[in-house]
């Protein structure tokens, strides 16, 4: 299976986050979990989960500004 381009640069970039910032953009964006079902699962308090998912987006932010 051939994925299109800009699905291969996301995933690339997402690969670049730590597991655990990975994790939670992954469970909030493509799984559609809200903030409390993913802190749940991943056994943390609903703050980290906002706190890691800012994060990552502004990570994420950056990365495709300087590509």
């Amino acid at each position: 299976m051939v994925l299109a381009p800009e699905v291969d640069e996301t995933w690339e970039l997402l690969c670049r986050l730590s597991p655990k910032r990975r994790a939670v953009v992954v469970l909030r964006y493509y799984e559609d979990l809200a903030v409390g079902e993913i802190a749940s699962l991943l056994g943390m308090r609903e703050g980290t989960v906002r706190s890691l998912l800012h994060r990552a987006l502004t990570s994420l932010k950056e990365e495709i500004d300087h590509a």
